[in-house]
């Protein structure tokens, strides 16, 4: 990526610096600087910050995964153990790391997979214990075992809320 400084035009910008990767040069046109750009080399959540004046950057990557959907599936759920029936939680259009959800559950297991892949051989946010209570301020794991799920005590109304960049897992009886 390099920073641009209007949404117009490719020019003036602030693009990488040969020697430091740490600095940035400002260009104003083709012939000002080579048009080096940063490089992410893997998917997650950063901090970029900059600074025009003494032209440095600071590129930190942050905890945490990205997903672009995270859906929950179990004997909890509305759609049962089906993977033609799994429920998307809602991911917020501000914050693209918080994913929610609203809405009836069961009691019995619950699981999020981040992928519908009908083997089970997906990711998904997993309890960290076996048979977990759902708790106000909760975590996860990430991956495919060992398969320990959440366990919902009642019936009823609840909300969700799963916090990818903070790898926090919410449970709240409405």
């Amino acid at each position: 990526f390099k920073l641009l400084t209007t949404t117009a035009d490719w020019l003036p910008c602030y693009v990488r610096n040969e020697q430091d990767e740490s600095k940035m040069v400002y260009r104003e046109n083709e012939d000002d600087y080579p048009d080096l750009k940063w490089l992410i080399a893997s998917t997650g959540n950063y901090s970029i910050q900059c600074d025009v004046e003494k032209l440095t950057i600071s590129i930190t990557r942050k905890g945490g995964e990205t997903y672009s959907a995270i859906y929950m599936i179990g004997d909890a759920t509305p759609g049962g153990w089906s993977w033609d029936n799994v429920t998307a939680l809602v991911q917020d259009a501000e914050d693209i790391n918080h994913f929610s959800y609203s809405g009836p559950l069961f009691a019995g297991e619950i699981k999020f997979p981040t992928e519908i892949v009908h083997d089970w051989s997906g990711q998904f946010l997993l309890a960290p214990v076996p048979n977990c209570a759902p708790t106000a301020e909760g975590t996860y794991v990430v991956g495919n075992s060992p398969d320990n799920k959440w366990v919902i005590p009642t019936a009823g109304e609840w909300k969700i809320d799963i916090y990818a960049d903070k790898q926090t897992i919410c449970f709240q009886p409405l």
